[in-house]
């Protein structure tokens, strides 16, 4: 399974981001493994720049 992770502007990727989202994903959908071929992961932040952490967005894609 290939996990694909996307941010948009105002969300900083980062290689620890990327790590955690790999956990979480395939915790969540490692028993689908044999058939998810890929997952993408799109983060966004809703307010752009404001403060906060409640205005995250995770949508996730799964192909099959």
């Amino acid at each position: 399974m290939n996990i694909q992770i996307n941010t948009d502007d105002h969300i900083k990727g980062s290689a620890k981001l990327e790590q955690h989202t790999e956990v979480v994903v395939e915790s969540a959908l490692g028993h689908l493994a044999d058939h998810v071929t890929r997952v993408e992961v799109h983060l966004s932040d809703e307010n752009g720049k404001k403060t906060g952490g409640r205005d995250k967005r995770c949508m996730m894609e799964a192909r099959l």
